[in-house]
């Protein structure tokens, strides 16, 4: 076991933690020293901020965590040596709530803080304290002038006041972005991982609002399969620079995410081109198919943005909620998009349904892919982080299938009723509001525009006719009139979006006009889709809430949470209600005692019987055989000798004969009284 030998007064620091920060980190010294870190032996050591199942956790490294404002003060981050049982996954520990702490902060090192409000020096973001430690050692031997800010995680610079909708923490606001350059530098995982992707993005959405021009940095997963940060980068050997860092750094465009892993992942670009080819080469015909496609959509865009391709297997995985995924595409219900599933299973676009077992994460889908490609190897120097990002063109154009947004289909209007709620046989209490009818262009519509985005801005009228599965000859019916004399009969397909400026029929050349995306949304707009959309998604956040305080709710009974002290009254209820329930088990104690003693009884006595029965049976006087079975009567006690039986004079024929020396009782009390009568008699004479 390794001694906890404190080496160096100056920064408290094992040798085994100093080893970890300098070399497995390259942070410098000084930097170490004026941080603050130190080691922590055990768990008694730990600040008071800290809980008792923190402390639990054993030793490991304290970093203090210095806040942008120097009246908000310092915070803490411990890293345990061991990972928490619990959640291996989580490597730091912030201080509890519940003990004191103040919550999601950020860090900046003391010497940096003349430099928040200077907005010509740029900001980095990094992911945690120890990559902030490092980029700040490499840019001061860079002779770099640099704000590193830490983020104790990449969604830790947002916070819940409200507990359900997410804003910036107070300590963000300390950092003014008005016409500064911002650069993002999380770890290479934001390439893989939707959830660190969309945390990027909202990062760096709330630097543009604020005025801010913003960077991302893009890192190589290590050789060995691993995520890289800015930490791992900067330690490798040869060791990197700081001026490697700009290298990997592009300006930010959400297009970027994707055209970045299509370059770098040759197993995930021929999964994309294969399910591109399969979703332009099938026939969706019908208002089912239409939404299956939407459906099949959004999962192909998610695949190539954010899925994940799978060893061993010819598919891409990824990872989505089904409301996400209703909302995408296109505001379907969740009757509609099962429908789109079982078809899209049934097709062998979907190989198989994931489930997580996490009720924090969402499930997914495995999509049917053909991942073989060239395996791209990496340079001598085992370092892919050494290639620059500068030669990677923007893949927007062709990593989205449309950039046209899914059509939702029309509504139909409904009229105030009562009548019974619907699937029970309840009456309503109240009338229905009326509903007016929607009419929308509807996803039919919206695959005319996604062929002709695909095809160029252009197709023939034959062709987009074959796209959408018109008989042959009866092309004419996509673009025909309604009588505009009588009003009868119904306008072709096209005609909406010829009418609405979005498309333009020439010569039998179907075309794009050039401002046919704004069109389109002014349709939308028109159509309630925007709103209804916007509604969809905030009652989607309003149940995504609900869910994480029934979780939390359910992990604060898991694990035993304080409990409220109960009022007099409640208490009285409480003893009143147990006196009861101890009485009514007395007398169902009492009832089951009786209850068993009967049973043992008859039980008992059909043993005895059957006894008896066999011994009659086999020969035995009945009487007999109950006094060997029930036991004799008790022999009659003995008569004093006072009370002896007086003696009988025998018999002769039945009857008793008195001889002249008879004993019995009679002749003895004869003679008694004759004896007793003569002294009387001689007297008299």
């Amino acid at each position: 076991m390794e001694s906890y030998h404190i080496c160096n007064a100056r920064t408290n620091l094992a040798p085994r933690h100093r080893a970890m920060l300098e070399q497995g980190s390259a942070i410098a010294p000084d930097v170490i020293a004026e941080s603050g870190a130190r080691s922590i032996r055990g768990g008694s050591e730990l600040p008071n901020v800290f809980s008792e199942r923190q402390r639990r956790l054993g030793p490991g490294v304290l970093y203090v965590v210095h806040r942008p404002s120097e009246a908000g003060g310092t915070s803490y981050c411990f890293r345990p040596d061991r990972p928490d049982p619990e959640n291996p996954g989580n490597k730091y520990q912030q201080p509890s709530k519940a003990r004191g702490g103040v919550g999601n902060v950020l860090d900046v090192l003391p010497a940096q803080r003349h430099l928040i409000n200077d907005t010509s020096v740029p900001v980095i973001f990094v992911e945690g304290t120890k990559k902030m430690l490092s980029v700040v050692s490499a840019a001061r031997e860079a002779g770099a002038t640099v704000l590193v800010v830490g983020i104790v995680g990449v969604w830790n610079w947002l916070y819940r006041p409200d507990g359900k909708h997410s804003e910036p923490i107070p300590d963000m606001l300390d950092i003014p972005l008005q016409g500064r350059k911002a650069t993002i530098m999380f770890d290479s995982d934001v390439l893989k991982k939707w959830q660190v992707q969309m945390a990027a993005r909202r990062l760096a959405e709330h630097a543009q609002g604020r005025g801010a021009d913003v960077f991302v940095t893009y890192f190589h997963d290590m050789p060995d399969g691993s995520k890289c940060g800015a930490d791992d980068y900067l330690a490798r050997e040869p060791r990197g620079t700081f001026s490697e860092l700009r290298m990997l750094t592009r300006r930010y465009d959400p297009a970027d995410f994707v055209g970045v892993r299509l370059e770098r992942d040759e197993r995930l670009r021929a999964a994309y081109e294969d399910l591109q080819r399969r979703f332009w080469a099938a026939r969706w015909k019908g208002q089912a198919e239409h939404s299956a496609r939407d459906v099949c959509r959004v999962l192909i865009e998610a695949a190539v943005e954010y899925g994940r391709v799978l060893e061993g297997e010819a598919g891409v995985e990824v990872m989505i909620s089904w409301g996400a995924l209703a909302l995408a595409a296109g505001n379907i219900s969740s009757r509609t998009l099962a429908k789109a599933l079982t078809y899209l299973e049934d097709e062998g676009v979907i190989l198989r349904r994931v489930e997580r077992e996490n009720p924090r994460k969402s499930g997914g889908f495995v999509l049917a892919a053909d991942t073989r490609a060239k395996v791209k190897h990496n340079r001598e120097d085992g370092n892919p982080n050494s290639e620059s990002n500068a030669d990677v063109t923007s893949m927007y154009a062709r990593t989205l299938l449309s950039r046209t947004p899914p059509m939702m289909w029309s509504s139909p209007g409904s009229k105030g009723r009562r009548g019974l709620v619907k699937g029970t046989r309840r009456v309503r209490q109240y009338k229905t509001e009326p509903r007016p009818s929607r009419s929308r262009p509807g996803k039919r519509r919206g695959h005319v525009a996604d062929a002709l985005e695909h095809a160029g801005g252009s197709m023939p009228l034959a062709e987009i006719a074959a796209e959408l599965g018109t008989k042959p000859g009866r092309e004419r019916e996509l673009t025909r009139h309604k009588n505009p004399e009588t009003g009868k009969g119904r306008d072709g397909l096209l005609i909406w979006y010829i009418d609405a400026g979005i498309i333009a029929l020439e010569d039998g050349v179907v075309s794009l006009t050039a401002d046919y995306l704004e069109r389109i949304h002014k349709v939308r707009e028109a159509g309630g889709e925007i709103e209804a959309e916007q509604h969809a998604a905030d009652y989607l956040a309003w149940k995504r809430a609900g869910y994480r305080e029934h979780l939390a709710e359910v992990e604060r009974k898991r694990k035993g949470g304080p409990k409220s002290e109960p009022s007099p009254a409640a208490v009285a209820n409480i003893a009143h209600s147990r006196e009861q329930r101890r009485k009514h088990r007395e007398h169902e104690e009492r009832d089951r005692a009786a209850r068993e003693a009967r049973k043992r009884e008859a039980a008992h006595d059909a043993e005895r019987r059957e006894r008896v029965e066999k011994w009659v049976r086999e020969g035995m006087k009945r009487r007999f055989a109950e006094d060997e079975v029930y036991g004799r009567p008790p022999a009659e006690p003995e008569t004093p000798p006072s009370e002896a039986p007086r003696k009988m004079p025998p018999k002769a024929g039945g009857v008793y004969v008195h001889g002249p020396e008879c004993e019995c009782w009679l002749c003895d009390e004869s003679e008694a009284v004759s004896e007793a009568n003569e002294p009387s008699e001689a007297g008299a004479a």
